[in-house]
């Protein structure tokens, strides 16, 4: 006979402690290992379903104690399908760890030095963060150009037979001669080993051409295009894109507009939410301008496992051979986080991000004790 008082219309059941130990012992193990995916994750999520089975319907105390038993099993259930949202969310992103973010130098920027304490105990700072995500006004692609011969005038030869190629096609494209533009980058030397008997001798083989092609874009699918048209003339090496901002001094007004109507609205609700006073005109102590670039916004990952095998010291009577990995690139541009505001904050292509950090030191209400204490420290 049961000890407990069992509902009418409920059907009597036992709760095997051993058994719910083991299970949770085996949920645990699963949910802390060194990788949360969709698999133990998975096994989380019918182990609280299980408690929502089996535990909820134990016989029960008072109602309070069945409220009890049935919050338990749905936290239980709802943290582990959080889980599961969580681990599918990552992606292969999640291989990169932890690597180094222009939000460092901004946090880094924001930290008060020796001169930025405030002077007096009635001193208030009210500081605003601002980004603004802009697309570039113009494009710069940077393409390279590489040959080699046996002498100097056979590689210049066929760097300017496939550098005439290229120039002629980006007319025939729609491209202005003053929109291109070659620089020549450099000519070196090509050493080779001449084997006689067990001597190598270093020596000079051929020579090898460098020269880049700047070409002006106004968007990014001219950019594109323009690749297309390069690999076409056997030119495949895209050096870099410039992003171009033809007028900062707009950019920079806007972001200092925002910025006052951040540091307006923050000195409206300390006055009315918390009786702040301000007395004095603001005196700007902090005005810091960054602009982020995508060509350094990008960030990799190598997304793999695999083996590992230690056979010893007989390694050395083993050649081995490693399986190429694939290494992703992806644009890793500046969140919303730690900003007050963000101007154009959904971003769906490459941009310039600007941003802007002020900080103005208010003088707030008079307080004879305070005063004398600033004076005392002093």
């Amino acid at each position: 006979m049961d000890r407990h008082p069992v509902a009418q219309g409920s059907v009597p059941r036992r709760l095997h402690l051993p058994k719910l130990r083991k299970l949770r012992s085996n949920a645990n193990a699963q949910a802390h290992g060194t990788a949360i995916g969709s698999c133990e994750a998975g096994n989380l999520t019918l182990w609280g379903f299980w408690l929502v089975r089996n535990v909820a319907p134990i016989p029960r105390v008072s109602p309070n104690m069945k409220w009890v038993q049935l919050s338990f099993a749905t936290f239980t259930t709802m943290a582990a399908l959080v889980q599961v949202s969580l681990a599918q969310m990552g992606g292969g992103s999640v291989y990169n760890g932890q690597q180094g973010n222009p939000a460092d130098i901004l946090r880094q920027q924001r930290a008060l030095t020796d001169q930025e304490i405030p002077p007096t105990l009635n001193s208030v700072f009210l500081d605003a963060s601002v980004l603004m995500n802009i697309h570039a006004d113009a494009y710069v692609a940077l393409f390279g150009i590489s040959e080699e011969g046996v002498t100097l005038a056979d590689a210049r030869a066929k760097v300017h037979e496939k550098l005439a190629k290229f120039k002629k096609d980006l007319m025939s494209f729609g491209e202005s001669p003053k929109n291109v533009f070659v620089d020549f980058v450099a000519q070196n030397r090509i050493y080779g080993f001449h084997v006689d008997g067990t001597v190598a001798t270093e020596q000079v083989t051929g020579f090898e051409l460098k020269e880049n092609v700047s070409i002006k874009c106004g968007s990014q699918s001219e950019v594109d295009s323009l690749i297309a048209l390069a690999a076409k003339d056997g030119v495949f090496d895209l050096i870099k894109v410039d992003y171009v901002l033809t007028n900062l001094d707009a950019v920079r007004s806007k972001l200092v507009e925002v910025a006052s109507q951040v540091i307006h609205q923050k000195k409206k609700d300390y006055q009315k939410l918390l009786g702040v006073a301000f007395r004095s005109s603001p005196q700007l102590y902090v005005d810091r301008f960054n602009a982020f670039f995508p060509t350094e916004m990008y960030a990799s990952y190598q997304a793999a496992e695999g083996d590992n095998v230690n056979p010893g010291y007989e390694l050395r009577n083993y050649v081995v051979h490693g399986a190429r990995k694939m290494r992703t690139f992806y644009y890793n541009p500046l969140t919303g986080k730690g900003f007050d505001k963000v101007v154009n904050p959904i971003v769906t292509d490459p941009v310039v991000q600007c941003t802007l950090y002020i900080k103005l030191r208010f003088e707030s209400g008079s307080d004879s004790r305070l005063t004398t204490m600033s004076k005392s420290i002093r």
